[in-house]
């Protein structure tokens, strides 16, 4: 009884690799576009600058290793990263940079 269990399992458990493996997509199955046309192809026309901020938290509170999709007051979007971090007085003053796009 235990014997017949355990060479289930193994089948079953041979047939969900088989039916995973074979399921996915190879590389050399995505071709790139090689179209000369100019219309095939989407261009990003954003612009980018750098964005350096320093947030103030209290101790214990948690600090944010990044911090995604930061707007800025003008309309730039993007995430910026824990670079370093200090503690004065029960205050961690963390600067945050990375660039931001429009």
């Amino acid at each position: 009884m235990r014997l017949s269990k355990v060479l289930i399992l193994t089948a079953c458990s041979f047939i969900l690799t088989t039916s995973i493996s074979s399921a996915g997509v190879s590389a050399a199955d995505v071709q790139p576009n090689t179209s000369p046309s100019a219309s095939n192809v989407v261009v990003a026309d954003l612009e980018t600058r750098f964005e350096s901020r320093v947030f103030y938290y209290p101790v214990g509170f948690g600090v944010p290793k990044s911090l995604p999709n930061f707007k800025t007051e003008d309309g730039y979007i993007g995430t910026l990263v824990l670079v370093s971090y200090n503690t004065v007085d029960g205050i961690v003053a963390a600067r945050y940079e990375g660039y931001v796009y429009r």
